[in-house]
């Protein structure tokens, strides 16, 4: 895409809104969990979030605060964190015998 600056980007917009259906699918499916908490489907909407938005940030031409990571990468790598202690039980995810 080219927003007039001559600068040649991704369509950002488009993948934006193909992430947020998926991830819509992916709420509609787990509001039906009778093992999910009240909060849990907003929680795995957030974390999904966090981790399309580290990705898509690689496309665009962010300034950099730590090499290779802009700030938005930073603060959703910090909520993936926060988020982490509650996806075994938001995504179902069991754990391996070991």
């Amino acid at each position: 895409m080219d927003f007039g600056d001559g600068v040649a980007r991704h369509p950002a917009q488009l993948y934006e809104v193909a992430a947020l259906a998926l991830i819509a699918l992916w709420a509609r499916r787990a509001m039906r969990s009778p093992a999910l908490r009240e909060g849990d489907v907003y929680r795995g909407f957030l974390t999904l979030y966090f981790v399309f938005r580290i990705l898509l940030e690689w496309l665009k031409p962010n300034p950099v605060l730590v090499p290779g990571l802009s700030g938005i990468q930073i603060a959703c790598l910090a909520g993936l964190f926060y988020s982490a202690r509650d996806a075994r039980r938001v995504f179902g995810w069991k754990e391996s015998a070991a």
